[in-house]
């Protein structure tokens, strides 16, 4: 048997999982980067399957639809959550897709792609978006750690509230003491949106005092 015999043979639902998989295994990827594992193991599927398709009867208009649909899952998001139904909508794209993947009688089961349709919903809703929220809050709180003890430059009087560059990002910015723009502070504390700084001199005459007030001891 010849291997263009043999696909032919093969199941068009095998078809449909082993490209599915591997673009799902891609967006999870995307979600959760690690090791490379995953991200390897969507490629070589991935592969598998255009090999596969390139021999089969195949609509390739339908086979871009599904893959523009399950691709949304991996842009929309990052781009704001508000537009989270966009790529909700992608699994429509994915269901018109497999329905019409193939040109000739062959069809890939309806049940089939209402279960590979539904379960990636729920994995998404309830698996990927909260990872990604949550690698979001580390981040953000390690860009928090960064923050304090980081010099800035003033951009607009603390009079006693301005604005301050810090690591090339504009933050509001509180001082007891009144600082010009253009002079560098250091920030001692952030609460929420908002930094508490001090004058660079202010701040090191304070350590040579406390530093002082030590050796006396």
């Amino acid at each position: 048997m010849s291997i263009a015999e043999f696909v032919n043979t093969l199941d068009p639902n095998l078809v449909y999982l082993i490209l599915a998989f591997s673009l799902w295994l891609g967006v999870t990827a995307v979600y959760i980067p690690g090791t490379g594992v995953a991200e390897f193991a969507a490629l070589v599927m991935l592969g598998v399957s255009i090999l596969l398709m390139v021999q089969l009867p195949i609509n390739w208009i339908a086979v871009i639809a599904l893959v523009m649909g399950i691709s949304a899952f991996k842009i929309v998001p990052f781009i704001s959550r508000k537009y989270a139904p966009i790529a909700y909508a992608g699994i429509g794209l994915q269901v018109v897709g497999a329905l019409f993947m193939f040109t000739d009688d062959r069809q890939v089961s309806p049940l089939l792609i209402l279960f590979i349709a539904a379960v990636p919903f729920v994995y998404y809703q309830y698996f990927l978006l909260p990872m990604m929220d949550k690698m979001k809050n580390l981040y953000t709180a390690h860009r928090d750690e960064l923050v304090v003890g980081a010099i800035g430059r003033v951009m607009k009087d603390l009079d006693p509230v301005g604005t301050i560059n810090v690591n090339s990002e504009l933050w509001t910015a509180y001082s007891e003491a009144y600082v010009e723009a253009g002079h560098d502070v250091i920030v001692v504390a952030k609460e929420g949106l908002r930094l508490e700084v001090e004058p660079i001199k202010e701040k090191r005459h304070s350590l040579n005092g406390s530093h002082e007030k030590l050796l006396e001891g």
